[in-house]
């Protein structure tokens, strides 16, 4: 994806069109998305390996006729039903940091949140 990207906004920096941000609004040749997307991709990657990667250590102890491990156990229990939960945070973060810029200093971080959630 990231790639992909970068191909992209490489391609229309030659041809002097710009990039679009990720809200679709023109940017000049030298803002870039590609490293946001890349870290939105990483933290993705990384949310999904965080609630599978222990499930799936799991798994291989089944395959191989052996007893879970009980701390295995806990963490596959606990990190996979969390996944929707970090899928939503990663969604929600460039909000909650825009909805935090435009209220200033004054803007706690769980306002922001609550700003960011309800669509304010």
């Amino acid at each position: 994806i990231y790639r992909s990207v970068s191909k992209q906004e490489n391609t229309m920096v030659r041809y002097g069109a710009g990039t679009l941000d990720l809200r679709g609004s023109a940017q000049g040749p030298d803002r870039s998305n590609s490293r946001v997307v890349l870290h939105r991709a990483i933290a993705y990657s990384l949310s999904y390996f965080l609630a599978w990667g222990s499930f799936t250590i799991g798994t291989c102890f089944t395959v191989a006729n052996l007893e879970w491990p009980i701390a295995i156990k806990y963490i596959a229990n606990t990190f996979v039903p969390l996944q929707g939960f970090f899928n939503f945070v990663i969604f929600l973060y460039p909000k909650v940091i825009r909805a935090k810029s435009r209220g200033g200093d004054n803007v706690t971080w769980f306002q922001a949140s609550k700003i960011a959630i309800s669509g304010g």
